[in-house]
């Protein structure tokens, strides 16, 4: 089954969230103010969408990116 252009676009939007959302309580801990922590937040997001090309060289071979891929080739190479 393959995803329509809406489905894709609403599973980036939602994979997106969940990173800024995990992001920013990570530097909410170790920052000294909320908006510290946002402006930060965004910051890494845009550096990591403006280099998505470099980053997505240094993931685990078979990683696409997408966490079903990710995370199942992390753990195979953790089990190693």
């Amino acid at each position: 089954m393959t995803a329509t252009p809406t489905e894709l676009e609403s599973a980036r939007e939602d994979a997106l969230g969940a990173v800024r959302a995990r992001l920013r309580t990570f530097l909410a801990r170790r920052v000294e103010s909320p908006e510290v922590a946002d402006d930060l937040t965004q910051e890494v997001l845009l550096r990591l969408l403006q280099h998505r090309d470099s980053v997505t060289e240094h993931l685990p071979q078979g990683c696409t990116g997408s966490p079903a891929t990710c995370s199942s080739t992390t753990t195979a190479a953790a089990g190693s």
